[in-house]
C-alpha cells in the first residue's frame, strides 16, 4: 500500500459526492460535525436520500448495495411493501396514544413466544433504553448495585455502563469512555475479559455479593461482532445462578443471528434480555424481558421494590406494527438462507484476500459479519485494537467507490432481498479494491 492509492480512494470518493459535501457545510452551522449520531468518517459522510429492497441513493444519486441497513436494523431492507402497508394503515388511524394499545399484545407475545427465556416483555425506543432497564430491575431484584460489564462491549452511552477496561488482559479495571463521569461510579462497575472463561469466573466470584447484574454480548457490536464462545456463556451462566446474580444478554444486535437470537444459537438462556434494532423493522424501538419472576417488578402491585418504566412514544403503534410485520416475514427458513448467504460471503473474502496474501479474520454469527484485517485470531475487542486501521478505510472507501455501502467499521449484514448475485458483487468489488491498493 502506498499514500498515493490511498489518496486515490479519497478523491474518487470526493469526486463521486459534490452535494454530499456541500450539504454538510451547511449542517455544520447546525449540528456539531454536522450530524445527529455517530455516523462521521473521514473525508466526510454522505448523506443518504432514499432506499429500495437492498439498495440505497445518496444524494448525488449514486446508487449502492446497502451491507449495512441502518447498523443492522433493517433485515428485510428498504422500504418492504409488507411494511410500507402496515404503516402506511397505522398512519391513517393515529400514531401514539397515551394508553395501551392491541399491537403491544400483538408484538409481546410474538417476542415471548420466539426467544426462549422471555417469559414478559416491555418497549422501549431504543436498544440503549432497553439495557438501562435491565440493570435497573436487575438492582431492583437483587437489592446490590454494583455492574460487570465486558471490556469492549456497548450496551449505550449511560453512565452505568460507559466503561472499557484497561489493556491488562486478565484484570482489566474500569476506564470512563464518556469525560468527566462521577468517580463514584467508577466503584460500581466491574470489567470482565470477553472470552476468558477462567477470568470472568474469577472476577465474578470475587464481588459475587455486590453484583446485580453481569451484562453480555452473545455477539460483540461495536468490536466487529466478535462472537462469544459457549464456554464463555456457560461459564457466566453457571457463576450468576450460584451466586444469586441476574444475567442480562444484551441482544441489541444479536437479535438477528437466529430465530430465537444468539441464546437460541448457544442453548444458553440469561434471566433478562435486552433488544433493539431490528426488533422495530427499522423504526425506533427497543424491548426488554426476562423471567416473569423479576419483570413483575413492573406491576403497579408490587409495593416495596416497584421499578417505575414510563416514556411518551414507549409502544407506539408505528414501531409495533413494523416490528410485528418483520417477525412475521422472517421465518425460519428465511434464516437458513440468510445464514447460508453470508457464509457464503464470509468464505469468498477470506478467499479474495488470500489472493493478495492479506491477513484477515471474519467474524459474526447469522446474517451478520466484520472484517478484521488482522493476522491473529479475533475473540476480543482487546485483540482487534490491532486491526490494520489503515487498510480498513482504504477498503472501506474502495467499496463505497466500487458501490458497496458497509460501516466504516467494516461491520456488515445480509438482508432478505439479496441472493448470490450480491454476495458476488461484494467479492468483486473487494478484489478490485484490494487490487489497486496491494
Amino acid at each position: 500500500m502506498t499514500a498515493t492509492r490511498s489518496y486515490r480512494e479519497r478523491a474518487t470518493y470526493i469526486e463521486q459526492s459534490p452535494r454530499s459535501r456541500a450539504i454538510l457545510e451547511q449542517a455544520n452551522r447546525y449540528l456539531p460535525d454536522g450530524v445527529t449520531r455517530g455516523t462521521g468518517w473521514e473525508p466526510y459522510p454522505l448523506f443518504w436520500d432514499r432506499g429500495k429492497g437492498c439498495h440505497i441513493w445518496d444524494v448525488d444519486n449514486v446508487e449502492r448495495l446497502d451491507f449495512f441497513g441502518n447498523n443492522s436494523s433493517l433485515p428485510l431492507g428498504h422500504a418492504h411493501p409488507a411494511v410500507v402497508k402496515a404503516l402506511e394503515e397505522r398512519l391513517a388511524m393515529g400514531v401514539s396514544f397515551h394508553a395501551p394499545h392491541e399491537s403491544h399484545v400483538r408484538l409481546a407475545r410474538i417476542i415471548c413466544e420466539r426467544i426462549k427465556s422471555v417469559e414478559m416483555v416491555r418497549f422501549t425506543n431504543s436498544g440503549t433504553e432497553a439495557t438501562m432497564n435491565c440493570i435497573h430491575v436487575a438492582r431492583a431484584f437483587t437489592d446490590r448495585s454494583k455492574i460487570a460489564k465486558v471490556d469492549g462491549a456497548y450496551h449505550g452511552l449511560y453512565d452505568a455502563v460507559a466503561f472499557d477496561g484497561s489493556t491488562d488482559p486478565d484484570r482489566p479495571v474500569p476506564v470512563p469512555n464518556l469525560p468527566a463521569i462521577p468517580r463514584s461510579m467508577m466503584d460500581e462497575i466491574v470489567i470482565l475479559p470477553f472470552n476468558d472463561a477462567v477470568a470472568a469466573r474469577e472476577i465474578v466470584h470475587e464481588h459475587r455479593d455486590e453484583l446485580a447484574a453481569v451484562i453480555v454480548e452473545p455477539l460483540m457490536g461495536a468490536a466487529g461482532f466478535i462472537q462469544a464462545e459457549k464456554e464463555y456463556l456457560d461459564t457466566l451462566r453457571e457463576v450468576t445462578a450460584q451466586n444469586g446474580i441476574v444475567l442480562v444478554f444484551d441482544e441489541v444486535c444479536s437479535l438477528r443471528a437466529g430465530p430465537g437470537a444468539g441464546q437460541g444459537l448457544f442453548d444458553v438462556y440469561p434471566d433478562l434480555t435486552a433488544l433493539g434494532k431490528s426488533v422495530g423493522g427499522g423504526t425506533p424501538l427497543g424491548a426488554f424481558g426476562g423471567k416473569r419472576e423479576i419483570m413483575e417488578l413492573y406491576s403497579s402491585r408490587e409495593n416495596e421494590r416497584h421499578v417505575g418504566h414510563s416514556g411518551s412514544f414507549n409502544g407506539n403503534p408505528l414501531s409495533m406494527v413494523s416490528g410485528a410485520v418483520t417477525f412475521e416475514e422472517l421465518t425460519p427458513e428465511v434464516y437458513e438462507r440468510l445464514d447460508r448467504l453470508t457464509e457464503r460471503l464470509r468464505e469468498g473474502i477470506r478467499a479474495v484476500c488470500g489472493e493478495f496474501e492479506i491477513p484477515v479474520q471474519v467474524t459474526g454469527l447469522g446474517a451478520l459479519f466484520g472484517v478484521h484485517f488482522n493476522d491473529r485470531l479475533i475473540r476480543s475487542a482487546l485483540e482487534a485494537r490491532s486491526n490494520d486501521v489503515e487498510r480498513r478505510q482504504q477498503v472501506f472507501l474502495g467499496l463505497m467507490n466500487e458501490g458497496i455501502w458497509t460501516s466504516p467499521s467494516l461491520n456488515g449484514a445480509v438482508s432478505t432481498p439479496m441472493g448470490e448475485g450480491e454476495v458476488d458483487a461484494y467479492l468483486t468489488a473487494l478484489r478490485a479494491v484490494l487490487a489497486r491498493n496491494s
